[in-house]
């Protein structure tokens, strides 16, 4: 046994900080070969021990990181790495990750044990590496973020992670080396401990609720154009435009399969593109209200521009048979009008025009089978006795399907353009 000098503990250490900046987890050895009737306590433990050697181990990234990173930039989700290794080890990592450079901050777990809630809060958002952190610290670091009003998601593994990862507005536990009680306090379990499972199910969140307000929000435009058209009627002294039973066929059959149909909605390619949206966010912002409001204005204007052109263009009186014609081309008209509105809410921001009708096959699907739906209502005898309805001439079918496609094509127009006018004050301020 040689003893242990001041010069060759400094070696050791220089040593030792030399591989962590090269991103290597060390491991020192050591053996007690102090006879001792009892085995020493607390401190004691790590006293009198004869030194072996360290051992260096790397343990690279996995590859496909570095592309969840990316996305989680473009996402604007911010990543931060909280571990136990070494600070050297963790700077590198965080370097060669992207995690740390100009502008970024790191703490050890000393410095968190130094440091008040107050002061962690208000430098919180510029850290971006943790080293030497114990389960206690996550939980810290979860207040913190959270008085930023983040929403926060905290992973972790072992029992002592349990409170920062109940704590976290969602805990993800390690489903392979994760503990029972992790998984338990965890709202999350990744079976496969990747990253990239984390940043998959952020982007399958976005589609979902993304689908979620396509849904609400055609059905609500639809319903919309349903009741002015009925009221701006009422209210101006003239006949219904549509029979109650055709309003509910509307509803029930015509309306209801696209709208399912667009829960089944391909992610945009801008999905993961846009930032989070905010804590609390309501899914009828006052400028969604104002576009639906727009909406079924439009296809309040197309029912009832059907309505007097079927009076004054083709002569049919407001009267007896005359006016059942009148609400079969209005019925129709709204029919027709609200299954193409259905292909606008696609996309929120971008024209349908440039995209092809079948990459959605189910509302593909639905579009053919209310149309067909229609049709039978139209031209089968016992449906036509119970709606009210006949086989439109082609003047009739001219002017329905000029007051539905005209309808659809003004508000994909004006979706567009409100795009490009939102886009040129965002760069403006920019």
């Amino acid at each position: 046994m040689i003893p242990l000098s001041t010069y060759t503990r400094k070696r050791i250490l220089s040593l030792t900080e030399k591989l962590g900046e090269e991103a290597f987890r060390t491991l020192s050895f050591a053996f007690d070969n102090r006879q001792v009737e009892l085995p020493p306590k607390g401190s004691e433990v790590e006293e009198g021990l004869i030194y072996l050697g360290a051992l260096a181990m790397d343990d690279p990234p996995r590859p496909e990181v570095f592309q969840a990173l990316e996305t989680c930039r473009e996402a604007q989700v911010k990543v931060a790495m909280i571990t136990g290794d070494h600070k050297s080890t963790a700077l590198a990592v965080g370097r060669e990750l992207g995690l740390y450079g100009p502008g970024k901050r790191f703490l050890t777990g000393k410095e968190l044990e130094e440091i008040s809630d107050e002061e962690l809060a208000a430098e919180v958002e510029d850290i971006s590496v943790y080293a030497r952190v114990s389960p206690r610290h996550k939980v810290k670091i979860v207040k913190a973020l959270k008085a930023q009003k983040h929403v926060v998601a905290m992973t972790g593994d072992g029992v002592n992670d349990a409170p920062a990862l109940k704590s976290a507005d969602i805990g993800v536990a390690m489903g392979i080396t994760g503990t029972d009680v992790a998984k338990e306090a965890s709202d999350m379990v990744l079976v496969d401990d990747n990253f990239t499972t984390i940043v998959s199910a952020i982007r399958e969140g976005r589609i979902i609720f993304s689908n979620l307000k396509k849904f609400v929000y055609f059905l609500l435009s639809c319903n919309i154009s349903e009741v002015l058209t009925m009221f701006v009627a009422m209210l101006a002294g003239f006949p219904l435009p549509v029979l109650p039973s055709q309003l509910l066929w509307i509803n029930l059959v015509t309306d209801g399969l696209p709208a399912l149909a667009l829960g089944r909605e391909p992610a945009e390619k801008d999905v993961m593109a846009n930032p989070p949206r905010k804590q609390g966010e309501n899914i009828l912002s006052g400028r969604k209200q104002t576009r639906l409001f727009w909406q079924g204005l439009l296809m309040t204007a197309g029912a009832l521009t059907a309505f007097f052109l079927s009076h004054y263009l083709l002569g049919y009186a407001w009267t007896g048979t005359d006016m059942e014609k009148i609400r079969a081309i209005v019925f129709t008209t709204m029919v027709f009008t609200q299954v193409f509105h259905s292909f606008n809410w696609r996309y929120e921001r971008s024209t349908f025009l440039k995209s092809s009708p079948w990459e959605n096959r189910y509302l593909f699907g639905a579009f053919l089978i209310s149309l067909a739906l229609q049709m039978a209502v139209l031209y089968v005898p016992f449906l036509q006795s119970a709606f009210y309805t006949h086989g439109p001439s082609l003047a009739e079918w001219a002017l329905i399907l000029s007051c539905s496609l005209v309808t659809v094509l003004a508000i994909d127009r004006l979706k567009w353009l409100g795009t490009k006018v939102m886009a040129v004050k965002v760069g403006a301020a920019a």
